[in-house]
């Protein structure tokens, strides 16, 4: 049983069924003025469907999706090679269905089962410009302390954030305007005699900043010109924000607590969504992910634009994994699958003005 399918994890296979003029229906009554994007996979291939119309991805065979968006008219998706599972995942990307294969676009060496080379944390383009983030080996270690970088390539020109002596982090980048962050947890000592310890801090254009021991980073929060690190502080049991522009703390929503804390922020004109798995709240106000009474509970993917919400659910029990898309709670997009016979999946989406 599977709880959440996120960004960067992968899947099994699955089959295909809609009712195409009822989809068709739905579109047109709640999407008139916008295209919707699914990316997901059938018939073990990774494609997408534009208004349920599918188009598979070139050299998708044995691939599935995690990323699907737009930039200055753009298509990206991103996925990886399914069949790869054991042996290091190797991700891939297409724009415009053109087919790259991130290390090569990067000039890295490719994950096998013997060498783990590469661990992706980011993927996203902004402006036209393409980011990828992750932890790689150095390729000219000098010692045991920088066996590792922390890099990010923008346009496939890298730059190294920091170095480390093992394959693990929890880093992750975030940009605004000009400058890059990362927020990560390091300094970690591992004892058998006391407990763990740790600082969270960031970098900002590669210089470090502390913020607090003991503490994880959940999101950064780019809201009304101000970018807010929500930090969980171990110590106290508690969340909070910091603003890395002024540097002073201040409260989270009262709903994101320390035990419901995987909230995301997503902003349509000037109401702001805070996305967790099983409800969301736009402006303050609580809404359902799901009606009460559906096995469709389990959430791939959310966007809220011109006051319009779209998903992706999912179910997962012993009558198989099924999925559904949802325009304002309009189902305008299924996949049902039998327990054993799962073939087709929708992974995220993103809606484009026509």
């Amino acid at each position: 049983m599977r709880n959440l399918i996120l960004p960067f994890i992968l899947m099994l296979t699955f089959v295909f069924s809609c009712r195409e003029n009822d989809i068709d229906e739905g579109l047109q009554q709640k999407n008139t003025s916008y295209d919707l994007y699914v990316a997901g996979r059938e018939n073990n291939e990774a494609c997408y469907w534009k208004n349920t119309i599918k188009t598979a991805l070139t050299g998708g065979i044995n691939y599935t999706t995690t990323n699907i968006f737009f930039d200055n008219n753009n298509l990206y998706i991103l996925g990886f090679d399914v069949t790869a599972l054991t042996d290091g995942i190797n991700f891939s990307f297409w724009k415009n269905n053109i087919k790259y294969d991130v290390p090569t676009y990067l000039g890295i060496s490719a994950n096998t089962s013997t060498n783990q080379n590469f661990s992706m944390s980011n993927f996203f383009v902004k402006n036209g410009d393409l980011y990828i983030a992750g932890l790689m080996k150095n390729p000219s270690a000098t010692s045991a302390q920088n066996l590792y970088q922390y890099c990010y390539w923008k346009n496939g020109v890298k730059t190294i954030v920091f170095e480390q002596n093992n394959y693990q982090t929890s880093a992750s980048l975030y940009l605004f305007g000009n400058d890059v962050y990362v927020p990560l947890q390091n300094n970690i000592t591992v004892s058998n005699t006391a407990p763990t310890t740790w600082d969270l801090g960031y970098y900002k254009n590669n210089t470090y900043h502390f913020v607090s021991t003991l503490s994880n980073f959940l999101n950064i929060h780019e809201d009304n010109g101000s970018l807010k690190l929500l930090v969980m502080d171990h110590n106290n049991q508690t969340v909070y924000y910091k603003d890395l522009l002024t540097g002073a703390t201040s409260p989270s929503p009262s709903f994101i607590s320390y035990s419901d804390y995987s909230y995301s922020l997503q902003t349509d004109s000037n109401d702001k969504y805070f996305v967790g798995r099983e409800k969301y709240y736009k402006n303050n106000i609580q809404h359902s992910m799901y009606s009460a009474s559906s096995n469709f509970k389990f959430l791939n993917d959310f966007k809220a634009l011109d006051n319009n919400i779209y998903k992706i659910l999912h179910t997962d029990d012993i009558t198989g994994v099924n999925y559904n898309v949802y325009i304002n709670d309009v189902i305008v997009q299924s996949a049902l699958n039998t327990s054993n016979n799962i073939n087709t999946e929708f992974l995220s989406l993103t809606v484009v003005p026509q």
